[in-house]
């Protein structure tokens, strides 16, 4: 479980420097498309807003795959808390059953101490009469 928790928490790592990454290469290209603007003539805001949203299509899906990791680790570990805790009922009851199981024995080994000595009893008042 706790490699598998490692696992995600990796995954989910890997993701995030991915993102940073490409959040730099589209602050590199923003840059280059800002510097490329005050040089020529004026460009289409329509064409400007298109090239910058080009790096954020990319982003999006791998912020989203990060949120989704992220929610499949809480989910797990979520699901591993339940289990330890059934795990944990089943065990207290096992140890209840186990103790009722003992004082049951302990009973039973009362009552035959008790027919054995009502026995000797019986049998000193037979001997007797």
């Amino acid at each position: 479980i706790q490699y598998l928790r490692q696992m995600l928490a990796d995954a989910n790592e890997e993701k995030r420097i991915q993102i940073a990454i490409i959040r730099d290469e589209l602050a590199e290209k923003q840059r280059a498309i800002e510097t490329l603007l005050s040089r020529e003539k004026p460009v289409d805001q329509q064409q400007v807003a298109n090239l910058r949203g080009l790096g954020h299509d990319r982003i999006s899906p791998l912020e989203q795959a990060c949120t989704d990791g992220a929610q499949a680790v809480n989910k797990e570990a979520a699901d591993i808390d339940r289990s330890e805790q059934l795990l944990e009922l089943q065990r207290l009851q096992l140890q209840q059953a186990r103790q009722d199981v003992e004082r049951e024995r302990l009973e039973l080994e009362q009552q035959r101490a008790s027919m054995h000595r009502q026995e000797e009893d019986m049998r000193r008042t037979r001997r007797a009469q």
